[in-house]
C-alpha cells in the first residue's frame, strides 16, 4: 500500500527534526551565554556542549548549595534529579546565573508535546492516549500540590518509575518558564530583562507550522484540471452524507427489499448532519423500523453511517446557535479552526469574538479537521449535489450532468502510458502505488500481445483477491482472516483434545465451526449433534448448503450449516429452507428460532438466507451470478477502463461488449471441474482424490488464465447442471465437467498442459538505483586487532540495546566489566534467550555505585568482523555498512594466449552504485583492466541459462548477490519458482560461485512479457 520511497522520507523528516532541535537547544546555549546564565566559551558541536553541560553539572553537585539540598531530605534520588532541583529552587529562592541557566536550558531539552490539530493521528498512537497521559500527570502534580512540572519531578525517585517517557503537555513547561522567570527577576533585574524574556521564549518554545503543498493534491475526474475537495469542507461532508442515504438498501424481516422513502431521507439525512456518525442501530431506532431489518452494506462489514463530521463538531461547541448561523459564519468558523493552529489562540479566538463558554471554547479549541480528499472536485460536487439532494443516486446523476464521460471514444492501437493525457483522461489519477504497479504491467502484457497477434476480439480480466478490494476493505480482510485463523487454531485444538484427531482436514475444522455456530443442535430437525461422533465416514451430519449450490455457487462459510444427514437428502435436499419447510408454519417457525440463537459474524447473513422466498432466492442468484461476471469493484473497473482503450470503450462501436472482469469465485470452480488444478500440482491430493492447486510456480497464473478466459453464461450452466447432478447423488465434491474442446476433458487438458509446458515465465526487472543505501546502524571506524589465532582482522565497534542483543554476542562485548554483568545476570535469571530476558527493565543488570545507587546497562558496545565504508565529511563523517547489493560485474582472466581462464567478479552496493550514478560515472563498469574481459552484470530477477544434469538447458532467475570471503557468489532459483524469500529455506537456494558457474556454460538472457527468449548483451 505504500510508496516505496515512503521510508526514506519519513527517515529524511527525522533526520530533519533531530537537526532543528540540535540547532534550537545550540541558539537556547548561545543566547544563555550571552546572558551570562552559562559558562563562557565555544560550543562548536552537540559533543563539545554537552561536555560543557556535564562539566557544570558536576560543579553543582560538588557545591555546598547542592549538599543542603541533598541533606534536606526532601528528594529521594538528589544526585539524579538535579535538573529539576534547580527548576524547583528558581521558583522561590535566589540562583546564581549559571544554576538558572542550567534550570532555563532544561526547559529547552524537555519542552513538551503540542498537538497539530492539522495533522493526522499516527499509526502507533491510540486516539485519546495522549490527552489521557496529560490529564493523569496533571491529577498527580495537583495531589502532591506541585506548581510546576519540575516540581513534581524533583521529589520523584526514578529507579521506581523513571521520569522520561511521560506525556507532558508544551502548556506546563510554558507556564513553569514564566513563574521561573518571575521569580528571578527581582534577583537578577539587570540580566532578566522583558527583551530578553522575548527572545528566549520565542527561541524555546517557536513551534514550526505545518506545510502541505497544494501540488500534492489530485485532480478532479469529472471536471478537469479542478483540484479535489478536501473531506473536511462543509460541501464534501453533505456530498458523503446525501450520497450514503440514496444508496441504502433495506432487508425487512418478510424479505423484501427497498430504498428509503423520500421522508425517511430527509428524516436520517437531517440527524446524520447534525450529530455526525450514526450505527446502524440508531438510524434504525430513528426510522422506526424493525430490529430484525438489516442494511444490505452491513455485510461488507460496516457498522455506522457517515455523516456531517465537521458540523458534528462545531455543533457540539455553538449548540442551537449554529443552527442559526448564515452560511458565511460556518465558512468564517471552519475558516479560524484551520489557520489558528495555536490551541489556546483558537480558544481566545473562540471566547472573545465567537462569545463561546469556555467549556464550549475548549471543545472548539479541540476541532481535528478530517484528512485526505475526494476524488471530487467542489465544482463538480456543486453541480451534482442538487440531483441527489432530489434522491438520485450519484451514478444516475454523474450520467445526467457528464454524459460525455459514457460516450465511446477513438480506439487506439495500443494502451498509452498511465501518466499521459489519454490515460488520465479515461481512467482518472491514481494514487495508489498497487494500484499503478498492477496496471503498468498490465499494459506491458497488453501491449505485448497486440504488437505479436493484434488486437484481442474478447478481453476477460480478474484481479488478484487482495487488489480488487480498497484499502479499507484490505485492512478489514487482514483482521478478519487473522480472527478464522485464532478460530481454525482453537478448533484444532478442540478436536484433538476431543476426539484424538491429530490432523484434520479443512473440512472437519468447518464442520467443527458450524457446529460451534449452531450450539450442537441441527438447526433443521432439533437434533443434538455430538461433537466426538462429528467427524469420519460414519458421521450423520452433513455441511448443507442455505441456498443449494447447484442454484447459487455460494460455497462461503455465510451459506453453510450442519444438517442430519436423512434430512438434507430426504427432505430439504435442493430446496431453499422457505421452499422445504414454509407450508409447515410450526416446524418453520422452530427451525427460524434455532437459527436466531445461532453465535457467529454470520449468524444474521444466515437468518437471511434461511427466511428467503422463492423470487427472493431466484432474485439473489441472479445477482451473484451477475456479480461473479461483472466485477465493479475499484481497481477492477480502472483496469477495465483502461484495456478498454483499445476498443474506445467497454462495449465497440457496433455495442459488443469487448472487455469483462471476473471476480474469480466462479472460475475457482471451474479450475476445479476441469482438473486443471493437477496441471503444475505435484503434491498430496484432497480426500477425494483432487489435486490442490499449487502457488509455488509462477505459470498457476497462467492456468487461472485458462479458466478466466473460458468463464461465460454458458460454463456458469454447466457448473449448475453438474451440481444439480451431484445433489441428486448425494455428492457434495462436483462432478468434472466436460472439456471446452476436444474429445473429453482429458484431452482438453493434455493440451492445456503442452501450452504451460512451454511458458517461459518473465520477471520484472528493476536496475534503478533507488532504496536504502546502507543500513541504518553507525560503526565506529575500521581498525585491526589480534585474534586469537594470531592473525590482524578487521573489526568494528557498534553500540546496541542490551533488550536486542543475542547470546552469541554476548561474548563480543567489548567492555571486559559489562561482559562479567551481562553473563551474570543473565544466568542468574536462567540463561534464556537475553532479548526476553533484558525486554524486562527490572531484569537489567546493574553497576552499584559507592554511594549505593544503581546505575543500569542498558546498551553495551559490541565487536563485530563487518565491512563498514566511510561515508560523507566533517561532521557528518560515519560509517555504515551496505543494506543491499544492486548487482555483481561477472568477467574472465584473460590467458597470454588470449583465451578466457578463471571467472571472477565484483560485488557492487547499492551505495557503491549510488555513488557511481551522483559522480556521472556508469552504474555498471565494464573495463576491469586489460588482464580481464567482461562478460555480464546480474541482478535481483535477472535470467542466466546453464547446462543442467540432464544434458538440456535450465533458465535460473538471480534473487540476490553476497560475497563469501573475497568471492562473488549467487543467490538463484528456478524461473518457474513463486515461494517468496520468507517461505524458502537458505539451502533451497542454488548459490554457486563463479568459477563453478563457469563450467556449466552460463548466458545470460532476457525475456519478454510474452515470453520469447534471446541472449542479452550486456
Amino acid at each position: 500500500e505504500e510508496s516505496r520511497n515512503l521510508k526514506r522520507r519519513q527517515m529524511r523528516l527525522q533526520r530533519r527534526q533531530t537537526a532543528r532541535r540540535a540547532r534550537r537547544q545550540r541558539k537556547v546555549f548561545h543566547l544563555l551565554q550571552n546572558y551570562g546564565l552559562l559558562p563562557d566559551g565555544r560550543v562548536p558541536g552537540p559533543k563539545a556542549l554537552q561536555d560543557a553541560l556535564n562539566g557544570l553539572d558536576t560543579s553543582i553537585l560538588a557545591s555546598p548549595w547542592f549538599a543542603a539540598k541533598r541533606q534536606s531530605g526532601a528528594f529521594k534520588s538528589p544526585d539524579q534529579v538535579l535538573p529539576y532541583i534547580l527548576r524547583e529552587a528558581a521558583l522561590d529562592e535566589p540562583l546564581p546565573p549559571h544554576y538558572l541557566g542550567r534550570a532555563l536550558y532544561h526547559l529547552a531539552q524537555r519542552r513538551g508535546f503540542k498537538s497539530n490539530r492539522k495533522a493526522p493521528p499516527k499509526e502507533d498512537e491510540k486516539p485519546g492516549e495522549v490527552a489521557k497521559g496529560i490529564n493523569e500527570l496533571r491529577d498527580a502534580m495537583t495531589k502532591t500540590g506541585a506548581r510546576t512540572l519540575g516540581e513534581y519531578f524533583a521529589r520523584l525517585d526514578p529507579f521506581e518509575r523513571r521520569i522520561r517517557q511521560r506525556w507532558t503537555h508544551r502548556s506546563m513547561y510554558e507556564d513553569e518558564f514564566k513563574r521561573i522567570w518571575e521569580g528571578q527577576s527581582s534577583h537578577h533585574p539587570q540580566i532578566l530583562t522583558p527583551e530578553r524574556h522575548k527572545e528566549l521564549y520565542g527561541t524555546i518554545f517557536y513551534q514550526r507550522p505545518l506545510w502541505f503543498p497544494d501540488s500534492l493534491v489530485g485532480t478532479c475526474e469529472l471536471e478537469r484540471g479542478e483540484p479535489r475537495a478536501p473531506k473536511y469542507s462543509f460541501l464534501a461532508q453533505r456530498f458523503r452524507l446525501v450520497q450514503s442515504v440514496n444508496n441504502l438498501r433495506l432487508e425487512l424481516p418478510d424479505g423484501a427489499e427497498r430504498s428509503l422513502t423520500a421522508d425517511e431521507r430527509g428524516t436520517l439525512a437531517h440527524e446524520l448532519e447534525i450529530a455526525g456518525d450514526r450505527t446502524f442501530a440508531e438510524v434504525k431506532k430513528l426510522l422506526k423500523l424493525p430490529k430484525q431489518a438489516r442494511f444490505s452494506i452491513e455485510h461488507g462489514g460496516e457498522k455506522k453511517l457517515p455523516g456531517n463530521r465537521t458540523t458534528a463538531k462545531f455543533y457540539e461547541a455553538f449548540g442551537e446557535r449554529w443552527l442559526e448561523m448564515s452560511a458565511a459564519e460556518h465558512e468564517q468558523v471552519l475558516h479560524d479552526a484551520l489557520s489558528i493552529q495555536d490551541e489556546g489562540a483558537l480558544k481566545r479566538r473562540a471566547i472573545n469574538y465567537w462569545k463561546l463558554d469556555e467549556k464550549s471554547a475548549e471543545n472548539f479549541a479541540k476541532f481535528s479537521p478530517e484528512p485526505d480528499y475526494f476524488n471530487l472536485s467542489r465544482k463538480a460536487m456543486e453541480k451534482l449535489l442538487p440531483l441527489l439532494e432530489a434522491g438520485a443516486s450519484y451514478a444516475e446523476a454523474r450520467r445526467r450532468l457528464y454524459p460525455e464521460k459514457f460516450e465511446s471514444r477513438a480506439a487506439l492501437d495500443s494502451l498509452p502510458r498511465l501518466d499521459g493525457e489519454e490515460a488520465r483522461e479515461m481512467v482518472g489519477e491514481i494514487r495508489n502505488p498497487a494500484v499503478t504497479r498492477s496496471l503498468t504491467e498490465l499494459r506491458k502484457v497488453v501491449n505485448a500481445i497486440v504488437r505479436e497477434y493484434g488486437k484481442p476480439a474478447e478481453i476477460r480480466i480478474e484481479l488478484a483477491r487482495d487488489l480488487k478490494r480498497s484499502k479499507k476493505e484490505r485492512q478489514n480482510l487482514t483482521t478478519r482472516n487473522r480472527d478464522n485463523e485464532e478460530a481454525r487454531e482453537r478448533m484444532k485444538k478442540k478436536i484433538l483434545e476431543d476426539t484424538g484427531l491429530a490432523n484434520p482436514s479443512g473440512t472437519d475444522v468447518r464442520k467443527a465451526l458450524l457446529w460451534e455456530e449452531c450450539g450442537g443442535v441441527c438447526p433443521y430437525t432439533g437434533k443434538p449433534i455430538d461433537f466426538r461422533h462429528l467427524f469420519g465416514s460414519e458421521s450423520q451430519f452433513d455441511i448443507e448448503h442455505i441456498i443449494p449450490r447447484e442454484r447459487s455457487f455460494d460455497d462461503s462459510f455465510s451459506n453453510l450449516t450442519l444438517c442430519y444427514h436423512e434430512e438434507n437428502r430426504n427432505v430439504k435436499g435442493k430446496h431453499t429452507p422457505w421452499e422445504a419447510y414454509h407450508a409447515d408454519s410450526s416446524r418453520y417457525g422452530e427451525i427460524l428460532d434455532r437459527v436466531k440463537r445461532f453465535h457467529s459474524p454470520s449468524a444474521r447473513s444466515k437468518l437471511w438466507r434461511f427466511q428467503m422466498t422463492e423470487t427472493e432466492a431466484t432474485e439473489f442468484v441472479s445477482k451473484f451470478v451477475s456479480r461473479q461476471l461483472n466485477d465493479t469493484r475499484y481497481a477492477s473497473r480502472l483496469a477495465a477502463k483502461y484495456v478498454a482503450m483499445l476498443y474506445g470503450g467497454l462495449s465497440d462501436d457496433e455495442h459488443t461488449r469487448r472487455v469483462h472482469v471476473t471476480s474469480g469465485e466462479v472460475t475457482a470452480q471451474l479450475r476445479r471441474a476441469w482438473k486443471l488444478n493437477g496441471i503444475l500440482s505435484d503434491g498430496p491430493t484432497t480426500g477425494g482424490g483432487e489435486a490442490q492447486k499449487t502457488r509455488n510456480d509462477h505459470r498457476h497464473h497462467a492456468v487461472d488464465a485458462v479458466a478466466i478466459a473460458l468463464t461465460s453464461d454458458s460454463t456458469i450452466q454447466q457448473l449448475s447442471r453438474a451440481a444439480e447432478r451431484a445433489s441428486e447423488r448425494g455428492q457434495r465434491k462436483l462432478e468434472s465437467l466436460d472439456g471446452p474442446w476436444g474429445k473429453d476433458l482429458a484431452e482438453f487438458i493434455d493440451s492445456v498442459r503442452e501450452q504451460i509446458d512451454k511458458i517461459i515465465v518473465s520477471h520484472r526487472v528493476s536496475r534503478k538505483v533507488s532504496g536504502a543505501l546502507h543500513e541504518e546502524t553507525i560503526y565506529s571506524p575500521p581498525f585491526k586487532r589480534i585474534n586469537a589465532k594470531g592473525k590482524a582482522v578487521e573489526v568494528v565497534h557498534v553500540r546496541k540495546k542490551l533488550s536486542a542483543i543475542t547470546a552469541s554476542e554476548i561474548e563480543d562485548i567489548v567492555d571486559d566489566a559489562v561482559r562479567k554483568r551481562v553473563q551474570e545476570k543473565l544466568a542468574a535469571l536462567g540463561g534464556k534467550d537475553p532479548k526476553k530476558v533484558f525486554s524486562v527493565e527490572a531484569n537489567l543488570p546493574c553497576f552499584i555505585t559507592a554511594d549505593g545507587r544503581r546505575i543500569p546497562i542498558k546498551s553495551v558496545r559490541v565487536e563485530k568482523k563487518t565491512p563498514a565504508k566511510p561515508l560523507g565529511n566533517g561532521r557528518a563523517a560515519r560509517h555504515v555498512t551496505s543494506e543491499s547489493n544492486h548487482h555483481v560485474e561477472i568477467y574472465a582472466e584473460v590467458k597470454s594466449d588470449g583465451s578466457e581462464g578463471r571467472w571472477d567478479g565484483e560485488v557492487v552496493s547499492m551505495l557503491e552504485a549510488y555513488q557511481r550514478k551522483k559522480t556521472g560515472k556508469p552504474v555498471v563498469e565494464r573495463n576491469h583492466g586489460p588482464l580481464v574481459k567482461f562478460k555480464f552484470s546480474l541482478g535481483p530477477g535477472e535470467v542466466i541459462e546453464c547446462d543442467d544434469q540432464n544434458g538440456g538447458r535450465a533458465l535460473w532467475v538471480v534473487r540476490g548477490t553476497t560475497t563469501q570471503g573475497d568471492s562473488p557468489r549467487l543467490s538463484l532459483v528456478s524461473l518457474n519458482d513463486a515461494r517468496q524469500r520468507k517461505e524458502m529455506d537458505s539451502k533451497e537456494y542454488w548459490r554457486p560461485f563463479l568459477n563453478p558457474l563457469r563450467k556449466l556454460q552460463p548466458v545470460k538472457v532476457t525475456v519478454n512479457p510474452l515470453g520469447d527468449l534471446r541472449e542479452a548483451h550486456d
